[in-house]
């Protein structure tokens, strides 16, 4: 996904804002069948409020209103005050409760975070003017996605930075830099792709997932020449599955608790690990806890086993069957043969006691047990 103002190509040759932007003022009140002002650019929709049938909100961002072909910073999109306290106060006129609920996507054509792998000789630093400004009011306001173009090459990155001074929890933004489906004008060693994003925000948990698929443009056959355009297909270049969390999904550990000295004698007459980890032959059963992707569930526990390294002897088992109770009326087996690890997954919407059979080359099984919790903020509270 990609928002670009440069639908029309001579628009950066104009001097004013009416002239340079008359036709994507004509093409953007086309789309949403308003007028739209070539000379007040910053008169435009800016956020969209789609939280009732979406769960969506989306800020529109012009970086383009200054750019001018032949200035110094003809490359370099430019966000100005008037613009940016637009958004902040557009922003502070949705209620907190329901801009915590919604997914927030930010787009804009200019890239606002200039990595190393994106910088071209010659330009300097030319990230988007003000973009610390803009990366400010984005992560107070909670935003999860910042979607750009430009630079026709398809990074994916972080946005987390952390000052000492500042007191309130916010989660990284991710940055999806597009790259370009239709033009020839990319970088080296690139082909033409876009980017299918699937986001699920979990309010109650402060927790983001996000999968990035950049989606590649094969015009060869398998021999290597070039393919009738019939045949040219879109293939998976790259999965990015991205894990977001805000505030502390951890509990803190109070001061008054501290561990307690004892002598091995009591030590080993209360330590029944040895005995656990020869019952399961080594394999220690694992845990991680995600949103999940699927609409009408809220969180998906991928289960695992892993060998217990100081254990003189590992056998790994033939086959594990996972199972959570009778809402999911199923087992999922895994073979050694198909992942050495017998990773597993389950959606859920509530917490659950996870079971694994393991079932070992000699006939015996042995069963283990693991949790999978309904994660929540617990800066100020506790799991439920």
């Amino acid at each position: 996904m990609c928002f670009s103002f440069q639908a029309i190509t001579t628009w950066r040759t104009a001097v004013t804002p009416r002239e340079r932007l008359t036709g994507y003022a004509q093409l953007l009140g086309g789309l949403t069948g308003t007028f739209m002002s070539a000379a007040d650019p910053w008169g435009w929709p800016l956020l969209y409020d789609r939280t009732e049938d979406q769960g969506v909100i989306i800020v529109t961002l012009n970086s383009s209103i200054h750019v001018q072909k032949d200035k110094p910073d003809q490359d370099r999109g430019h966000l100005d005050i008037k613009q940016l306290t637009k958004l902040d106060d557009a922003l502070k006129s949705v209620s907190p409760d329901r801009l915590h609920k919604a997914i927030k996507i930010a787009l804009i054509h200019h890239h606002p975070v200039l990595i190393p792998a994106l910088a071209e000789p010659g330009r300097g630093y030319d990230a988007v003017h003000n973009s610390g400004k803009l990366l400010t009011i984005l992560r107070r306001f909670g935003f999860h996605v910042i979607l750009h173009g430009h630079k026709h090459d398809p990074y994916v990155f972080t946005e987390d930075s952390r000052s000492a001074f500042r007191k309130t929890n916010q989660n990284p933004i991710l940055v999806a830099a597009g790259g370009s489906v239709g033009s020839n004008e990319l970088p080296a060693n690139r082909q033409n792709c876009y980017n299918r994003i699937s986001i699920k925000w979990h309010p109650a948990a402060g927790q983001a997932r996000i999968l990035i698929e950049t989606m590649g443009l094969s015009v060869f056959d398998e021999d290597g020449n070039e393919a009738l355009p019939d045949h040219w297909t879109w293939n998976i270049l790259r999965r990015e599955d991205l894990h977001f969390l805000k505030g502390q999904c951890i509990p803190t550990v109070f001061a008054s608790v501290t561990a307690t000295p004892c002598d091995d004698q009591s030590l080993a007459a209360n330590d029944r690990r040895h005995t656990e980890y020869a019952r399961l032959r080594g394999n220690m059963l694992c845990v991680d806890v995600r949103p999940s992707l699927k609409p009408d569930q809220g969180y998906e526990a991928i289960v695992w086993t892993t060998p217990h390294p100081s254990q003189e002897k590992v056998e790994r088992p033939a086959k594990v069957e996972w199972s959570a109770g009778s809402k999911f009326h199923a087992f999922v087996t895994v073979t050694h043969e198909q992942d050495a690890r017998f990773c597993g997954r389950f959606d859920y919407w509530g917490p659950m006691l996870i079971q694994a059979s393991m079932l070992f080359a000699d006939g015996t099984t042995e069963r283990a047990f693991i949790y999978a919790r309904i994660p929540e903020d617990c800066a100020n509270g506790v799991d439920t």
